[in-house]
């Protein structure tokens, strides 16, 4: 449920964003009701949008490398997990690059890995 209301926020920052946007494209700022300037609010709305998804991201990934583990085998030897599969879950959530790199080599990806 925390993953859900963490999404229903960022959504509605996104949309916020593109609301603000498209009311006050062409008007002259003078018409800004507020002390702070509409790049603030913007830079706050996706600061907050951006914290918002972070939560469900992490928490699937985390999910995808313990059903990963759970469908290697876990601790049977051999036909167990390797932990380089591990080590592409642990980068996918540090960063892009780490995602882009599990996007590539993971299962149906566009290089065959160890994942």
């Amino acid at each position: 449920m925390y993953e859900v209301i963490s999404m229903a926020v960022a959504t509605g920052a996104v949309a916020s964003i593109i609301a603000v946007l498209a009311y006050y494209d062409g008007r002259p700022l003078s018409l800004w009701p507020f002390s702070i300037t509409i790049n603030a609010v913007i830079a706050i709305l996706a600061t907050v949008a951006t914290a918002s998804m972070g939560v469900p991201l992490s928490s699937g990934l985390g999910q995808l490398k313990w059903i990963r583990f759970r469908k290697g085998g876990g601790r049977r030897g051999n036909d167990g997990v390797p932990l380089s599969d591990m080590e592409v879950f642990d980068d996918a959530s540090r960063g892009a690059v780490g995602a882009l790199n599990m996007l590539l080599k993971g299962r149906g990806g566009y290089v065959n890995g160890p994942v």
